[in-house]
């Protein structure tokens, strides 16, 4: 397992959200949530404006009191985008802070998703960092297939030194 420690800049990010439980979590509601945003972003992709980087899944905590399970979080399947101005009125904007993040490349089928999040995590608590409450991130770039076992994609959790 390679996990790499990398700083980004403030994003901003346009698609569609909703609340979903963790993968993580033995009441996991990511794969009933998750797919049908990817099935309604895609077609749509085109009608994004200020394009600024690759399509990217987004995860961020919700205020404890808004949370209907103590593990719910908010994801936006989406892109980053330069600028908010024109999207379309139906879509979700979401900015993430400049952060620190530990990377880890998933590599093979979706299937596999919930081992390399939980290595990273694992990782996380056994290294020098926290996890912190900026976010997660799946960086789809031009190495995700997914109808191919060697596809790839990053995945990434906001941390800060102990």
């Amino acid at each position: 397992m390679n996990i790499e420690i990398v700083q980004r800049g403030p994003s901003k990010f346009v698609g569609f959200s909703s609340p979903f439980i963790s993968l993580l979590s033995k009441d996991a509601t990511s794969m009933q949530v998750i797919g049908p945003l990817w099935q309604r972003f895609i077609p749509r992709l085109g009608e994004v404006r200020h394009k600024a980087g690759e399509t990217c899944g987004v995860m961020w905590f919700l205020p404890a009191a808004q949370r209907k399970h103590p593990e719910e979080l908010m994801y936006l399947a989406g892109i980053e985008v330069s600028d908010f101005a024109g999207q379309p009125k139906d879509m979700a904007c979401h900015e993430m802070p400049a952060a620190t993040f530990a990377r880890i490349t998933h590599k093979g089928p979706l299937s596999g998703l919930e081992k390399s999040i939980r290595d990273i995590h694992d990782w996380v608590q056994q290294s020098d960092y926290d996890h912190t409450d900026v976010g997660e991130l799946e960086i789809y770039d031009d190495r995700f297939d997914p109808n191919s076992p060697a596809s790839e994609f990053d995945y990434l959790i906001s941390v800060a030194s102990r």
